[in-house]
């Protein structure tokens, strides 16, 4: 996703200023992550679907506008809170017997959400993870929910089954948040969001155990309620 900012940025930087007036050193972009869409950008040879690519770009441009000519007086504050069963490092140490060398890590592997037998040490991730969920919350002058952003350091959870297209727990955070402040079907919209934290190792499966079936959205359905107090 963010190869498909540089490559796309000037589409919909440019969709934005010219019906806007927004200067282009006033936009900021950021991305989540999930493996559920369609790509964007040619990562792999002749892999690559242009309508997609184009409506993306026309969809990011349009949620500026909108927000841009929905601006009212609004209220804001913020809160964090500790979510650390969903979020777990990927990586961890190797014995020594057998183990490859990684140049970055020492003796480390990815585990591929698979215990490795006789081979992890289940004391030492070979990296930190962070726990911490953080809201900031915007309310509009007479307290109706107006948006919401969360942040969490989740990389993604999948589990959604063959041909699905979806935002990942990203997206059911969102419609969960706006269940949960009973803010849904106001006009304007309330705009629930949540953002990728520090995560490129981290992800919602616990290396050390056995992988679990799970029926399809059913880890994400458990994930999105980690704003939840």
């Amino acid at each position: 996703m963010g190869a498909f900012l540089n490559v796309a940025q000037s589409q919909w930087e440019k969709f934005v200023h010219d019906e806007t007036g927004l200067p282009l050193d006033r936009m900021l972009m950021a991305a989540t992550h999930t493996h559920s869409t369609p790509r964007p950008i040619e990562f792999l040879p002749g892999r690559v679907e242009a309508e997609y690519h184009d409506f993306l770009a026309r969809r990011i441009a349009d949620g500026i506008r909108r927000a841009i000519h929905q601006l009212a007086p609004a209220r804001i504050g913020w809160a964090s809170g500790q979510k650390p069963e969903f979020v777990y490092n990927r990586r961890w140490s190797l014995a020594a017997e057998g183990g490859k060398a990684n140049p970055f890590l020492g003796l480390a592997a990815e585990t591929k959400n698979k215990p490795v037998p006789g081979k992890l040490n289940p004391a030492a991730a070979a990296g930190p993870v962070d726990p911490e969920v953080f809201v900031l919350s915007v309310q509009h002058a007479d307290g109706r929910p107006l948006a919401l952003l969360a942040n969490y350091g989740l990389h993604y959870i999948g589990g959604t089954g063959g041909g699905a297209i979806g935002a990942d727990y990203f997206g059911a955070f969102a419609d969960r948040i706006q269940e949960l402040l009973r803010a849904d079907r106001q006009d304007p919209p309330f705009v629930g969001i949540m953002s990728n934290g520090t995560s490129g190792d981290v992800n919602g499966v616990d290396p050390r155990r056995p992988p679990t079936p799970r029926p399809p959205y059913a880890r994400m359905r458990e994930v999105r309620e980690c704003g939840r107090r």
